[in-house]
């Protein structure tokens, strides 16, 4: 061991390119790394928002959230759900079964089912951004 020592203490020039060699090596890697400032994430939530501009929130509870709980409450797959109305819109949470082994398939009837032309009991000024 010491003989290998003394070697790389007598050719310096061999460390440097060494430390050098590691150096590029790393500054390549870190270059190459595949970053995402926002990685996706797949959460076994929807939120559904509505939006129903000049009504007031019982109004937006009564005439919006309502139906879209009904709807959401026809669901399988659906653990539960929960709303909160302010004025002028509302947003739904429907957070899926952890046992579920299609969840997409329930996320896709879910957004089939709430988009607000299918709901019959909503007035034609609200709309949703889902």
């Amino acid at each position: 061991m010491e003989k290998i020592l003394e070697y790389l203490v007598r050719n310096k020039l061999l460390i440097n390119l060494i430390v050098i060699t590691i150096f590029i090596f790393g500054m390549t890697s870190l270059l190459e790394i595949r970053r995402e400032v926002f990685p996706a994430t797949d959460m076994d939530t929807m939120i559904i928002r509505a939006i129903y501009p000049g009504a007031s929130a019982a109004d937006v509870e009564l005439n919006v959230v309502i139906p879209i709980e009904t709807e959401l409450g026809k669901i399988a797959g659906i653990k539960e759900h929960a709303s909160f109305a302010i004025e002028n819109g509302a947003t739904l949470y429907a957070h899926l079964d952890y046992d579920l082994e299609n969840k997409q398939a329930v996320k896709d009837e879910i957004h089939r089912k709430i988009t607000l032309g299918n709901i019959l009991d909503i007035p034609d000024e609200a709309w949703s951004n889902d």
